[in-house]
């Protein structure tokens, strides 16, 4: 039976293309392209249906579970797993490509970039393997605590972020370490000019040097509870407050500008999913399975849709106006924006 939900009917312009409920927990996001939407399940079971219908398309199952976020790049699907294995599943038919196998869980999301597959464990190693042979082209060893969240990939460094609140920056091409900064509780987003953005423990702005990993300057006119989001020209970072708010700030300069305050009436929500910046809308997944959609420049809710009453997972966008939602208790859902 599906569940209708008084708020959806406030904005008629949403519409549900599909919904699946797969009665297995998902603990992560999927991964998404215009065919394809892959899952995976704590049973350990990966799964791929169709973007248009929401039909399946194949089944691999590992036999652990995963938490871990899959990626799909270049036909191939990379999901980590709690049986110490990083995997790659052909895309078009669901076979095994490879699999590499690590020392401990493998919770971490993946990034890929020009053919290098970059990803954290729970063994204190970080590594870069080839997306097509799965070989390690280089490993970085000395991580404290574990990597659960997805690296940021840029034309340099590699960054990421570890359990123990502490964000490296590795070299892109061998894994050797360029700096550490401790004190870093939120996965960073990053701004124009080779910095990036973050969150302290004080639930401060921190803005970093990219290229050194010296701190530029703090802000803490607002406590931020944990999700971020830039724009796409990376000049306006979004927040998430403590007083149930959506801040936008625009960082260009080193005094950063308030855009907006908005309420969004859902209550204290500390969950760190990312804030989608898409179109015209500032998307926030939140706590008790609603998407709800701002106008980027004003603040102002331009629509609302709940899909559960779990943990909404962060949103993908699918062209212009279709989303991909999932939520921790299994549900899975396409709508478009009339």
């Amino acid at each position: 039976m599906k569940l209708i939900y008084a708020v959806n009917s406030r904005f008629r312009q949403v519409k549900r293309d599909w919904d699946v409920n797969t009665k297995k927990a998902i603990l992560a996001a999927p991964a998404v392209n215009e065919d394809m939407v892959v899952y995976a399940d704590n049973e350990g079971v990966i799964h791929a249906i169709s973007t248009v219908k929401g039909k399946s398309i194949w089944k691999y199952n590992i036999g652990s579970k995963i938490a871990s976020a899959p990626v799909i790049a270049d036909g191939k699907v990379i999901v980590g797993g709690t049986d110490n294995n990083i995997y790659s599943i052909n895309q078009e038919h669901g076979t095994l490509a490879w699999k590499l196998s690590t020392n401990r869980p493998v919770v971490a999301t993946p990034s890929v970039d020009n053919g290098v597959v970059y990803i954290g464990s729970s063994d204190g190693f970080f590594r870069a393997i080839g997306l097509n042979d799965g070989l390690e082209k280089w490993q970085y060893q000395g991580v404290s605590g574990y990597v659960e969240t997805a690296p940021i990939v840029t034309e340099r460094q590699v960054l990421f972020l570890s359990s123990n609140n502490i964000l490296y920056a590795l070299n892109k091409n061998d894994g050797s370490l360029i700096w550490q900064k401790e004190g870093i509780t939120t996965v960073p987003q990053l701004l124009v000019g080779e910095r990036i953005a973050s969150v302290t423990p004080s639930q401060e702005i921190v803005v970093i040097d990219l290229r050194s990993g010296n701190t530029l300057f703090n802000y803490s006119d607002y406590r931020i509870s944990g999700s971020l989001g830039t724009d796409s020209a990376k000049h306006i970072l979004y927040a998430r407050t403590t007083n149930d708010s959506i801040v936008a700030l625009n960082l260009v300069a080193r005094v950063p500008a308030r855009v907006f305050e908005a309420q969004t009436g859902i209550g204290m929500d500390r969950n760190k999913t990312e804030l989608v910046a898409h179109d015209n809308w500032v998307l926030i997944s939140t706590k008790n399975g609603e998407l709800i959609a701002l106008d980027k420049q004003t603040g102002n809710t331009l629509w609302r849709y709940k899909l559960s009453n779990s943990l909404l997972h962060k949103v993908t966008p699918i062209g212009q106006t279709g989303f991909i939602l999932t939520t921790v208790d299994g549900r899975i859902s396409k709508i478009t924006i009339k």
